[in-house]
């Protein structure tokens, strides 16, 4: 067993965004992922994958499936968001990542889709990592050493952490600003 601990869903949250909207079978799925704005730029998955995940997200209660009969193609399970599924979905878009190094994919991937949820969704989760980032920083002013010879190696460190949560909180302004421009 790894010692890694496995997040209950992440990037799974997309394919529940996208079943949101409606019932779709894998492949349609599959496609709608595909051509997703933004999300091909940070997600790849190979469709043998997307269905494991599917069955697993059913098998969780977050989705359920229905065989649809149909006259010019063979039947197909069509995926359905759960009541289940709704929840989780809309606390995973509503709550901002807790490390800076899940800004890259994690948070991104949930900007996409709060934006399919409106302005008032994308800039509440905004304002909420910009607060989880102040926090970082807080933490971490608190903990820089002075640097010298014996602590340059944690300062250099240190110190990439706090520019990090800098440039990602000018970033997350930035967001702000262009989203209620365009909204």
């Amino acid at each position: 067993m790894s010692p890694r601990r496995s997040s209950a869903l992440t990037n799974e949250h997309v394919l529940l965004a996208l079943l949101d909207q409606k019932p779709m079978h894998g492949y349609e799925l599959y496609q709608e992922l595909c051509a997703m704005p933004g999300i091909a730029l940070i997600w790849n998955i190979k469709q043998a994958l997307l269905y494991a995940i599917l069955d697993k997200l059913e098998k969780q209660g977050f989705l359920a499936s229905q065989l649809m009969l149909g006259e010019t193609y063979p039947p197909r399970n069509y995926f359905h968001l759960t009541g289940l599924g709704k929840s989780s979905l809309q606390t995973w878009m509503k709550t901002p990542v807790r490390r800076a190094r899940e800004i890259r994919q994690e948070f991104l991937a949930k900007l996409i889709v709060a934006r399919r949820y409106g302005k008032a969704d994308t800039l509440e989760l905004i304002r909420r990592q910009q607060q989880t980032c102040r926090a970082w920083l807080d933490e971490l002013g608190n903990n820089i050493p002075f640097p010298h010879q014996e602590s340059m190696d944690e300062w250099l460190v240190y110190s990439f952490r706090v520019n990090r949560a800098k440039e990602v909180m000018r970033w997350l302004e930035e967001c702000a600003r262009e989203i209620d421009r365009l909204a």
